[in-house]
C-alpha cells in the first residue's frame, strides 16, 4: 500500500529560534573547514541559539565557543558513556541522556532547524535521520548542508542517483538545502518550505481504528 499524500505538514516551526548543529569531533585536514564553519557560525550567532551534541573539541567545540562568545544560549546534549569517558561541555545548559538515540531525540526536540557541517559517520547519520523524519512528515523543519569545499557534492550526486533509479521521489530532493556561503544559509533558513511530495503520515495516532 502506498503511503498517503501529504495534506497537513507536521511540526512546521512558527519561528526559528534555535538551530541544531551536526558536526564532528575533528576540524578536518584542511583549515578551510574550520574557517568556513567559523564564518557561518558568526552569522548564525547574530540570530539564533544553539543545540549540539556536546563536546569541546573539533567542529563541535569551535561552533559552541563562538555561539557562547556571542552571548547565545548553548545546549549540549551528551550521552552518559561519553560524559563518563571525560567529554567536556561548552554550554549554558547540559542535558545528559542515556544513549545515542535519546541524544538525537533531545536535539530534535530543542531545535527549530538543522545544519550539517562537514563531519564523519556520526554527522552523516544524524543528518540522514532528520532527512528521513522530514520525508515521513515527522517534522517540516529546515535542513541545511554547509557545503565547505564542495564537501556534500558527492552526497548530492548520490541523491540524484536515488531519483534516477527510482528509489526516491524527485520532489523530496528539496527536503535539504545545500549552501556554500553564510548568506545562503541565512536565506535558506528564512525561506525554507518542506516539499509537498513527502508522505502524509500522522505521527499522533496511537491506535488502529476499527
Amino acid at each position: 500500500m502506498p503511503l498517503p499524500p501529504l495534506t497537513v505538514p507536521a511540526n512546521v516551526p512558527e519561528q526559528i529560534k534555535t538551530i541544531c548543529a551536526f558536526c564532528g569531533a575533528s576540524e578536518g585536514r584542511d583549515p578551510a573547514y574550520a574557517e568556513h564553519a567559523e564564518e557561518v557560525t558568526k552569522a548564525l550567532a547574530a540570530r539564533y541559539d544553539l543545540t549540539y551534541g556536546g563536546g569541546s573539541i573539533g567542529m563541535m567545540g569551535r561552533i559552541a565557543r563562538i555561539m557562547l562568545d556571542h552571548g547565545r544560549h548553548v545546549r549540549a546534549v551528551v550521552p552518559m558513556p561519553l560524559l563518563i569517558h571525560g567529554s567536556k561541555q561548552i554550554a549554558t545548559t547540559v542535558d545528559v541522556v542515556p544513549d545515542m538515540h535519546a541524544r538525537k531525540k533531545a536535539m530534535y526536540n530543542h531545535s527549530d532547524a538543522f545544519l550539517a557541517f562537514p563531519g564523519g559517520f556520526g554527522t552523516a547519520e544524524e543528518m540522514l535521520e532528520m532527512i528521513t523524519w522530514n520525508q515521513l512528515n515527522v517534522h517540516s523543519k529546515p535542513i541545511i548542508l554547509i557545503n565547505t569545499k564542495g564537501y556534500f557534492d558527492p552526497f548530492v550526486k548520490w541523491v540524484d542517483l536515488m531519483v534516477e533509479e527510482q528509489f526516491l521521489k524527485e520532489g523530496n530532493k528539496g527536503i535539504f538545502v545545500v549552501c556554500n556561503t553564510a548568506d545562503e544559509v541565512l536565506e535558506a533558513l528564512d525561506t525554507y518550505k518542506a516539499p509537498t511530495s513527502r508522505a502524509g503520515l500522522d505521527w499522533n495516532v496511537t491506535k488502529l481504528e476499527k
